[in-house]
């Protein structure tokens, strides 16, 4: 993946996008396979996102009830095309009341949703098409949903995230200054989680990129400009440590399968890498290109798999549950219509990629 350098400790990529990206992840019961799709629609300008799951089963059979759960709020399930664990599904956001925000772990039975924050945004805007439950033909459940936004809720979305989260940049830059000039090698012992989250971010940059950065937040010079599906960061930091953060970018290696050998549970952006290109200046400022104009597919595959008791009890319980579970769909025939592939087939004048 990386080489040691000196920004090992995170991904270039989080490095790079940590102040206006957060990540949560939870371990879980409920287990399967997934892919997430995401893409830009220059038609509409709006971003796509669609979560494919198959090979659903439970660990125990208290834990189908968590289904249940899940399936009951999948009108305001908003799973995004970032990768939580292999088997437990994307990163899900439960849209509540007075666009509250939760935190769902759609894998861990017995869990309820965890409150996180009240959205600045209105929630309304985010169109989610929730989908449908589905038995393979070697009868497994499997399940499909899709969400879209505009790009001008993107853009907003965007620019209050870094508004949010200034204040707190701006502090942890300070602590990191007085640690400096105080000759403090250790953080306190009680420092919080994201303290030290930004102690490891902070703690490689010298002191004339400290001082930049800090500029620059102050200034609110720091945005993420959007020309259709591409987004570019930019910011200035010490002439050394831009050709540190570019030395780093060029050693990302190509995405590799969640499964493999040389993945890594954490680094929840790898499936991304190819699109991301960093451009560095001899004066210290950084170009960060996010190119998402190609479909972006992420794969999670779990290693451990059920039996075919495990797979058929999902789908009787589903069922018994009274689930609108369909026989089978065709997954090549909605991953074309994602991709604005509509079917051509005289038979299919309209879209349906249910044989039931």
């Amino acid at each position: 993946m990386l080489k040691r350098t000196k920004f090992m400790r995170l991904s270039p990529l989080v490095t790079l996008l940590v102040l206006v990206l957060a990540i949560i992840a939870l371990p879980g019961c409920l287990r399967g396979k997934y892919k997430t799709y995401l893409r830009y629609d220059r038609a509409t300008d709006s971003m796509k996102v669609m979560v494919v799951f198959e090979d659903i089963y439970a660990e125990k059979e208290s834990d189908s009830e968590h289904l249940v759960k899940n399936w009951k709020t999948r009108d305001n399930l908003m799973m995004l095309p970032v990768p939580g664990i292999p088997w437990g599904g994307p990163i899900t956001l439960l849209r509540g009341a007075d666009d509250s925000i939760y935190n769902v772990a759609l894998h861990e039975g017995g869990s309820e949703p965890m409150f996180l924050t009240k959205s600045r945004l209105p929630l309304s805007e985010v169109d989610i098409q929730p989908g449908r439950l589905s038995v393979s033909a070697d009868g497994r459940l499997g399940y499909w949903q899709s969400l879209s936004c505009s790009g001008q809720f993107i853009d907003k979305a965007i620019a209050s995230l870094i508004e949010r989260y200034t204040p707190e940049v701006l502090e942890m830059i300070e602590i990191e200054m007085k640690r400096r000039i105080e000759a403090i090698d250790q953080p306190p012992s009680n420092r919080s989680e994201s303290g030290m989250y930004y102690d490891a971010l902070l703690r490689p940059l010298d002191d004339l990129s400290l001082a930049r950065l800090r500029a620059q937040f102050e200034n609110k010079q720091i945005a993420v400009k959007r020309d259709g599906g591409v987004f570019t960061l930019a910011f200035q930091v010490s002439p050394d440590d831009a050709q540190e953060l570019l030395k780093a970018a060029k050693q990302i290696e190509a995405p590799v399968d969640a499964t493999s050998d040389k993945a890594k549970a954490e680094d929840v952006f790898e499936p991304y890498s190819d699109r991301v290109d960093v451009q560095a200046d001899a004066t210290g400022w950084v170009r960060v290109t996010f190119d998402l104009t190609r479909t972006v597919v992420c794969e999670a595959k779990d290693a451990k798999k059920g039996d075919d008791q495990a797979y058929k009890a999902m789908v009787d319980y589903a069922r018994a549950q009274g689930l609108d579970v369909a026989r089978t769909f065709d997954i090549q025939t909605l991953i074309d219509r994602f991709n604005g592939i509509e079917p051509t087939a005289p038979t299919a004048p309209t879209f349906n990629p249910w044989n039931d």
